[in-house]
């Protein structure tokens, strides 16, 4: 393997019966350009013992090459495959995607007790269609999450239960320096009461909040723990009890929106009273938080 924009040593050892002269040249290039000391296409004797050249890729481009040996003593020439790549992982541009889908921007939303399959490919032209890749994740304890690899450029990644963090994938390849930092993804637990509370205008209120109709009020999330809530999108929505329904309440961003801010403009009917609940959730409602038993009332009423 030798690393592109850099000098590369390159040392071939052979008893002199085998060669007392060696000959390199370059008989596939894959269109990149090579600057070589001694040059290529002449004979070099030996420097303590070994045939010795410096080889560096000029380029920056990668690809794949074949090297060609040739020495007086043997009739068949020496042929050896390599490949010139970037010591950063990011110039090879793979593209690595959860599930088969692409690694969203804002990373990717995890749940205990859960595994998902992580891949990368490479494009078409690409010398590093079998390079070892590793990927680790960082940001949780010990044991919190596992990584198997389960194929060429594929893992499984899979989260104990109860666990809840930020976590930071790093892709990183054989011989380079460079990884890909792939975004900052989370683990969540399902029961999202155990990860935020839910504020009315500053206060706490768990269940039996009281709500005045057509008073508006400011809905927020407090985070506990680790805050891995933060910044991943949430909706809220009323459940209904007894005569109060879905339509007695509004809300900013609306019910059902999902915004990454968690800061609710909340409103509900003026003309009813009654007990009601409400809940965040994550999209799909693979994590929810509820709370219930609040009451509605109306204007100028104390019941």
């Amino acid at each position: 393997m030798f690393r592109r924009g850099q000098e590369n040593d390159v040392r071939v050892e052979a008893p002199p019966e085998l060669a007392r002269q060696l000959n390199l040249e370059l008989v596939e290039s894959a269109g990149l350009e090579f600057q070589a000391s001694p040059k290529l296409g002449i004979w070099v004797d030996r420097d303590n013992g070994s045939f010795n050249w410096k080889f560096t890729p000029v380029k920056e481009l990668s690809g794949k090459i074949v090297l060609f040996f040739l020495s007086r003593e043997e009739v068949m020439p020496w042929l050896l495959e390599s490949r010139v790549v970037s010591t950063d992982l990011n110039q090879e541009k793979p593209t690595v995607k959860v599930n088969d889908v692409d690694y969203p921007p804002g990373g990717i939303l995890l749940f205990g007790d859960e595994s998902v399959t992580v891949s990368a490919t490479f494009p078409p032209e690409s010398s590093l269609q079998d390079h070892p890749l590793t990927l680790t994740i960082g940001g949780l304890q010990p044991g919190d999450l596992e990584v198997v690899e389960s194929g060429l450029h594929k893992w499984i990644v899979s989260i104990k239960d109860g666990v809840s963090g930020g976590i930071y994938p790093l892709l990183t390849g054989l011989g380079m320096t460079i990884g890909v930092k792939l975004p900052k993804s989370r683990v969540l637990l399902r029961d999202l009461n155990r990860e935020a509370v839910l504020t009315q205008d500053g206060l706490y209120i768990h269940n039996g909040g009281i709500f005045v109709g057509a008073r508006e009020y400011e809905i927020t999330l407090t985070y506990s723990g680790s805050r891995p809530l933060i910044g991943v999108p949430l909706a809220i929505d009323l459940i209904p009890d007894g005569e109060i329904t879905k339509a007695d309440f509004s809300s900013y961003p609306n019910p059902g929106e999902f915004t990454p801010n968690h800061i609710w403009k909340v409103k509900l009917n003026s003309a009813k009273t009654g007990k009601f609940g409400l809940k965040i959730y994550t999209e799909g409602e693979e994590a929810v938080g509820v709370t219930a038993n609040h009451r509605l009332r109306k204007p100028g009423s104390l019941a």
